[in-house]
């Protein structure tokens, strides 16, 4: 989870929200199973604005959101998420603010009634979460016990197995390209990296790649890089 900022409200949405909204309530009051419109929330540039916003990731986790450019849609990995629940508060159903992309896995979420995001770090928050979580290797840890770093790990379930493992895979990647400094400083007796070469090294940590928060930490580690 990095922080991010958030964009102008698209069109669809900004058009649209306060009639949708009276509409959902409206209906909520007669049966409370009753959920708001997808295909309103989600729809194709409401999506585009968020993705844009997090360069094409999910907000929680960080996973990369592959674009299929034959649908022109991200392959259904992504889902529009209600940072706040729709239970919890119906009014913000078709809020800009509440509305988050996510993979599926972080939408598989702990829920509001067990763990409120009011004890988590907010991604389109104040509170950069560098500050709250920290890694050891592929695994993610709460900075300095932070409480908000331990509640967002258990509510978003940030060390599943299989984003535990993909993360993993990142992190050969970037020990490849390692490796392969290294030997070339070796090769061409270098004692220090040349500027492609650091470069090329701190891409994994620009926002724009996955799980950049985790190779923020990692090229700390290095005290030459």
């Amino acid at each position: 989870m990095i922080l991010l900022t958030r964009l102008p409200c698209p069109e669809p949405l900004a058009s649209n929200a306060d009639k949708w909204t009276k509409e959902f309530i409206a209906k909520r009051q007669i049966d409370k199973k009753e959920r708001p419109q997808k295909k309103r929330y989600a729809h194709n540039q409401i999506i585009d604005q968020l993705a844009a916003m997090s360069s094409q990731k999910c907000f929680y986790c960080e996973c990369k959101l592959i674009f299929d450019t034959n649908t022109q849609g991200y392959g259904g990995e992504e889902t529009v998420d209600h940072y706040i629940e729709v239970c919890v508060n119906p009014s913000k159903a078709y809020e800009w603010c509440n509305l988050y992309l996510c993979c599926r896995g972080c939408q598989n979420k702990i829920r509001e009634n067990s763990l409120s995001v009011s004890e988590c770090l907010d991604p389109c928050g104040t509170s950069d979460p560098s500050d709250h979580l920290i890694f050891d290797d592929e695994i993610i840890r709460s900075r300095n016990n932070s409480t908000k770093g331990i509640a967002t790990i258990k509510k978003y379930k940030l060390n599943r197995e299989n984003l535990a493992y993909k993360r993993l895979k990142q992190l050969n990647e970037f020990g490849k390209l390692l490796y392969e400094i290294y030997n070339r400083q070796i090769k061409e007796q270098r004692q220090t990296m040349i500027k492609e070469e650091l470069e090329a090294l701190h891409s994994f940590a620009q926002p724009d790649h996955a799980y950049s928060l985790m190779f923020r930490w990692r090229l700390k580690n290095f005290k030459d890089i």
